[in-house]
């Protein structure tokens, strides 16, 4: 259920909650997890926490955000999962800085090892560490009250912009003791995780939407320090996770885990994650659903396709409820495109909108080109794709 939000406290100062306005920079459409666990985590909670984004990515919890998309080009909807992966430290000391987990980072992106931030700028790359490490944030750290943090940096090597979330293990922290309340480890992290999540969607980079004038507070953070900071939430396969509410200005500025229009709806694809050969063809299901009203006349378009590659919907207009197609046709002389994420937009007549997205990868007939400009650098830690734990994962959510 909504609550109203006790607006912004910094140091116990209250700031009013409609400050959090939109500064013009970029959001993430359709998020993209890289899933980074840092050394040897739990494989119990690894496992959960896998689930969880899984889930929670492609889940009504997402679809809310909409109210936060800037623009009929940037509809903020659900993701997925993309990658987990385990990195090994170039550094075995368990007090790190962000600077050494930020650059080794850069350099497992820069020599291909994990993959590139994509053009759109949906990829988010989340570090969860294990309990035992202290990670500092310009000498901060659960001692002065920061649970986890996301933020982005510029790599030069790369010439973009690369938005992350680092997740210390803050359970039990002393000074976040107030937050716990009885919840269990898994509970802490997915309530702490949700909150990052969803600030990292609205702002990236730090230029989306953001309080003008406590510059590092966002949407989640207009709800942490009300009297019910967290709640619980059942995603489409009927799994419960405790997730953090965040700040919904349609619905007069409550603290709220999802918002639906008198007439709304959600939509999805299938499958998730696709790979067509140059010269070749897939097909792509998306669903619709009615929500809340009668069905409803809905329209499509799709955003971030490769330039060889060329979408024919079998509708582009259908009332909600129903289904539809589409065929994917890739040129036999494409180039090698790797998790381009592609959005598949749907309107309403009141001009609401949701959206979906998948990622594409295309085996063109010139080789995947390194990413960085200049990759003279190697990184001096290993790196392991859990990819069969993600195939199981995301056949476990469909079946």
């Amino acid at each position: 259920m909504p609550h109203p939000s006790l607006c912004f406290y910094s140091n116990k100062t209250q700031v009013p909650c409609s400050l959090i306005q939109y500064k013009g920079g970029p959001v993430i459409p359709n998020v993209n997890v890289q899933l980074l666990f840092w050394e040897s985590y739990d494989p119990s909670l690894k496992e959960q926490l896998s689930t969880f984004f899984v889930d929670i990515t492609d889940s009504p919890y997402l679809d809310w955000l909409t109210e936060y998309s800037p623009n009929s080009s940037a509809v903020l909807g659900r993701g997925m999962l993309g990658g987990i992966y385990t990195i090994q430290s170039p550094d075995k000391s368990k007090s790190l800085s962000s600077s050494l987990v930020l650059d080794t980072l850069d350099s497992l992106i820069c020599n291909g090892t994990l993959p590139s931030p994509d053009v759109r700028g949906n990829t988010l790359y989340f570090i969860a560490f294990p309990s035992g490490y202290v990670v500092d944030r310009a000498g901060s750290s659960c001692q002065n009250n920061i649970a986890a943090w996301h933020d982005s940096f510029y790599s030069d090597s790369l010439g973009r912009y690369v938005a992350y979330a680092i997740h210390p293990w803050t359970y039990g922290c002393l000074n976040l003791a107030s937050f716990l309340d009885g919840l269990t480890a898994f509970q802490w992290l997915t309530a702490i995780a949700s909150h990052e999540l969803v600030e990292s969607i609205t702002n990236p980079l730090g230029s989306g939407w953001v309080n003008d004038i406590l510059q590092t507070h966002e949407i989640a953070d207009a709800c942490e320090w009300t009297t019910m900071p967290f709640g619980v939430v059942s995603t489409e396969n009927c799994n419960q996770y405790t997730v953090s509410y965040a700040l919904s200005q349609l619905t007069q500025e409550t603290c709220v885990l999802s918002v639906e229009q008198a007439s709304d709806f959600a939509v999805a694809v299938s499958p998730r994650i696709l790979t067509i050969d140059a010269g070749g063809s897939a097909i792509v299901a998306i669903d619709t659903f009615t929500t809340t009203g009668a069905p409803q006349n809905l329209s499509f378009s799709i955003l971030g396709l490769p330039d060889s590659v060329q979408a024919q919907l079998s509708s582009f207009f259908l009332i909600s409820g129903d289904y539809t197609t589409m065929n994917l046709s890739v040129t036999a002389s494409a180039a090698s495109v790797v998790d381009a994420m592609v959005s598949v937009v749907a309107a309403n007549e009141e001009r609401w909108y949701h959206s979906a997205g998948f990622l594409l990868t295309i085996n063109g007939v010139t080789p995947t080109v390194e990413p960085c400009k200049n990759n003279s650098s190697s990184s001096q830690s290993g790196l392991l794709l859990d990819l069969w734990t993600l195939l199981f994962y995301l056949v476990k959510k469909f079946f």
